[in-house]
């Protein structure tokens, strides 16, 4: 987790400067948003178990 943050606090202002790195920033941060959501579901049906 420490090193996902580290780099994203590191690529993150590089890519914005760009166009394209911000399209790459709203699809890394849209997959990460589907992550998360997949993650608390399955945590919510395991604990409904």
């Amino acid at each position: 987790m420490a090193l996902s943050r580290l780099s994203a606090s590191v690529l993150y202002p590089v890519l914005m400067y760009t166009e394209s790195g911000q399209k790459i920033m709203e699809t890394l941060w849209n997959k990460t948003l589907e992550e998360l959501e997949i993650r608390d579901i399955t945590t919510a049906l395991g604990r409904a178990d």
